[in-house]
């Protein structure tokens, strides 16, 4: 008998604007995965038992030139707004069940070249970054 385990990691995040201006998120809808994963490293699992760590497998996609973004990969979220962004990895290392350590950071541009990149036309260009650290059960 073969058994496969294909494990699935599905972040459901909430982005809110407590500022009284709009800013402009990088958007993994709109980017692409791959091209996501080249500003942050997605979720990753640390089994303090073993100091074992499993993340996803994909594919980073670099941006052309490496230190450039595009307004297109970009999504507006309004003074005092919330946006539900929902990122699925699909790829994920098989782990055990178990007590885990997950980490996730949902990242701001920080490959600006001059104060002028970060204000647009209708909002500003997010710098900062959102970071999660939890302790997950994983049961199989």
């Amino acid at each position: 008998m073969l058994i496969i385990l294909l494990i699935i990691i599905i972040l459901n995040i909430v982005l809110y604007n407590p500022d009284t201006f709009d800013y402009y998120y990088l958007d993994p809808q709109k980017m692409g995965l791959g091209l996501f994963h080249y500003f942050t490293n997605g979720p990753s699992f640390l089994d303090f038992q073993s100091m074992k760590s499993y993340s996803h497998k994909e594919t980073v996609v670099q941006p052309e030139p490496w230190d450039s973004w595009k307004k297109g990969w970009l999504s507006l979220i309004k003074s005092g707004e919330s946006k539900n962004i929902t990122i699925t990895y699909n790829n994920f290392e098989t782990m055990p069940a178990g007590t885990y350590r997950m980490s996730f950071a949902f990242p701001g541009i920080d490959l600006v070249k001059s104060q002028k990149e970060l204000v647009l036309k209708d909002g500003r260009v997010w710098m900062g970054g959102a970071y999660v650290d939890k302790e997950v059960i994983v049961q199989i």
